[in-house]
């Protein structure tokens, strides 16, 4: 059986706080996400994209490097996504996420963000982009809203690992022990990512 190990890196911290400014927020770096787009987009600004947001941020921030280790350098137009962009969200974004989806050739950006203005209820919205840079709100977020016992506040949606050749961008509910999927070999005149469910399924 394959143990992964970890082993720290002797370059530390990667970034802080002063090498952005904090422009949209807090004075925290939190929630890194980073992507190789190399093979994935033409002319990428470097091979590495790191997503990452304050705890209370207006927005989601990008630095760039050629290697995981760095040197990191930020992006010129930070941030990549705002909250004026994410309408569904009251007082702050954050949380970023960005998943490569192969058989659409684009990215997938899911934050949270809250709902009211006490900050006590949150949901989940998406974003799209085809460069990694530029990104557009999703037409139908947020995509799981907060909401009652039984409806989607206690649903997950679940991405399949993008290393899986034959489930590359799938993606499933799972409401607490059940797994909802809907297939593509079932549906195949429905663009599945185009598909909305209702929020009581």
């Amino acid at each position: 059986m394959y143990v992964a190990r970890f082993v720290r890196i002797s370059k530390l911290p990667l970034l802080t706080s002063a090498d952005y400014n904090c422009p949209i927020g807090h004075d925290s770096i939190m929630f890194p996400c980073v992507v190789d787009v190399g093979n994935k987009i033409a002319s990428p600004l470097a091979r590495y994209y790191l997503y990452f947001a304050a705890h209370r941020g207006k927005g989601i921030v990008l630095a760039l490097a050629d290697e995981p280790t760095g040197p990191w350098r930020m992006y010129g137009s930070n941030p990549v996504y705002h909250l004026e962009m994410a309408v569904e969200c009251q007082g702050h974004i954050s949380s970023p996420d960005v998943v490569w989806v192969p058989e659409r050739e684009r990215f997938h950006l899911y934050y949270h963000g809250p709902n009211s203005s006490d900050g006590k209820e949150q949901h989940t919205g998406m974003a799209i982009s085809w460069d990694g840079l530029l990104f557009t709100p999703w037409n139908a977020n947020p995509i799981i809203p907060n909401g009652p016992e039984g409806s989607w506040s206690s649903v997950m949606a679940v991405e399949a690992h993008p290393h899986v050749r034959e489930d590359a961008g799938s993606l499933a509910v799972r409401r607490r022990p059940i797994i909802y999927c809907i297939e593509g070999v079932d549906n195949p005149d429905i663009p599945l990512f185009d598909m909305q469910l209702t929020v009581n399924i």
